[in-house]
């Protein structure tokens, strides 16, 4: 039993608020909504659910109550050593004295549940229940115009088919929707030819079924695994494929919820003043919201009109990479030209992905890896299939990023990359990632690079008025 008194408040949770999120950080978000006035138990439950979300997606930026428990307890730095993904429930109480009970009584009928993400792990369609898929269902007819984004991708690509095939067209395929601001990636399983089948087929009708999707259902909010769910049963011919799709999304909130945008700048604002061993400080991030203000017009007084000013401010908006990835295709993460983020490959033994297809031996798409990866403006998204990734080391593409990456011509930088991974894949002599990933699975020495269909896809993560 522990004492109150009038005027206290209850931050209630699951592990997925306490694991990802420092009492310090509850204690700025409070401040914050309180100097914005808008401190009531509603909105400081959404803001803290919120930041405890983008904190457990973070996966590069510095320790969290999670990690920091695990080290106690002697276990070794993870390699995504940010937060937790996981379930967020917070439930907030204001302890009032009782002749307030009234005033809050009656606002019970406004209040209403919040709910603002999908599963850790959404279903597929075919077995989503009706509450399920309700939640699934855009938020508002329509879809947000590029200008109205915070951040769009600048998206460029390059693909060379391997030399001396039959096939001229080769086996990888993709799509690019500037519109949906969502790209896909597909790599035809090249053992089919054996069985006189065209794998390439199977990829490039798989992508198209995607880009058709796109454009049919008129999404405002893309989840790329009902997307590559309803792809993949729409995809009728012989062959399989892996497959990697990624959207960038623009989180879309009520003016309710506009406030949570301020939070996430401000922390924003302090992130490169703590290191990977540092708590954020309370009081010094306070202080900066107290800096922003002053630089604020005059005429700026309330919250809201604070949040429209920051719109048109870089990176201060919740932008994130949604992905649904199968098998050995996927992309690196670039920031300031270093690369933080590489999504996993799924294989079911070495030199054997996962690999969607109709096939008693193939996979469908409920064994995806789905995830998000929040983003920033000046990020840089490079995806590819295998012909990329087994050929040219992140070391190495991080010089080539880093001697172009003021220019901001993704389709250049495609081409190059895709250079790079050709001209390496022919050499005998030498390490590649391929013959690196051989030797650690205890395969006999093999030297050179690995001849393969080749595609990059590279996007630029600005504000529109950067690229329109």
């Amino acid at each position: 039993m522990i004492g109150v008194r009038a005027g206290d408040w209850v931050v209630a949770g699951t592990n997925g608020l306490f694991d990802n999120m420092y009492a310090s950080e509850m204690e700025v978000a409070m401040k914050v909504i309180g100097e914005a006035g808008c401190l009531e138990p509603q909105v400081l439950a959404q803001v803290l659910a919120d930041i405890a979300f983008e904190n457990s997606l973070d996966y590069t930026q510095g320790i969290s109550p999670y990690s920091q428990a695990a080290l106690k307890e002697g276990y070794p730095i993870p390699i995504k050593c940010g937060g937790k993904p996981d379930d967020i429930t917070v439930i907030v109480a204001h302890i009032v004295p009782t002749q307030g009970h009234t005033l809050v009584l009656g606002n019970i009928e406004n209040s209403y549940s919040f709910q603002p993400y999908l599963p850790k792990k959404s279903p597929t369609v075919n077995v989503m229940d009706p509450i399920a898929t309700k939640r699934c269902k855009p938020i508002k007819k329509g879809m947000k115009t590029l200008n109205e984004r915070s951040l769009m991708m600048n998206i460029g690509s390059s693909y060379i088919p391997k030399k001396g095939k039959s096939n001229p067209k080769g086996e990888d395929a993709h799509f690019i929707s500037k519109h949906h601001q969502t790209i896909g990636l597909a790599d035809g399983v090249s053992s089919w030819a054996k069985k006189g089948i065209d794998a390439g087929e199977y990829a490039r009708q798989l992508m198209d079924n995607c880009l058709t999707i796109l454009y049919k259902k008129y999404m405002e909010i893309v989840y790329p695994q009902l997307v590559l769910q309803e792809a993949y049963s729409n995809t009728e011919v012989n062959g399989s494929s892996t497959a990697c799709i990624i959207t960038l999304t623009d989180e879309v909130q009520s003016e309710e919820r506009r406030h949570v945008r301020l939070i996430k700048f401000i922390k924003i604002l302090s992130s490169e003043k703590h290191n990977m061993d540092s708590d954020i400080d309370g009081d010094e991030l306070f202080s900066e919201l107290k800096i922003v203000r002053k630089c604020l017009p005059k005429e700026t007084k309330r919250a809201i009109e604070v949040l429209d000013y920051l719109k048109m401010m870089d990176s201060c908006f919740p932008n994130s990479l949604n992905v649904v990835n199968v098998g050995d295709s996927g992309f690196m993460l670039f920031r300031k030209g270093n690369m933080i983020y590489k999504s996993s490959t799924q294989q079911h033994r070495f030199n054997s992905p996962y690999q969607l297809g109709k096939n008693s031996h193939c996979d469908d798409p409920s064994v995806a890896e789905e995830f998000k990866i929040g983003v920033r403006g000046g990020d840089l998204v490079v995806a590819g299939t295998d012909g990329l990734f087994d050929n040219v080391f992140a070391s190495e593409k991080e010089v080539i990023i880093k001697q172009i990456i003021g220019t901001d011509q993704p389709e250049l930088l495609a081409q190059i990359l895709a250079e790079q991974a050709l001209e390496n894949s022919l050499k005998t002599e030498g390490v590649s990632p391929y013959s690196q990933a051989a030797s650690m699975e205890g395969y006999r020495r093999r030297s050179g690079g690995k001849p393969d269909d080749i595609t990059v896809v590279v996007a630029h993560i600005l504000p529109p008025n950067h690229i329109l």
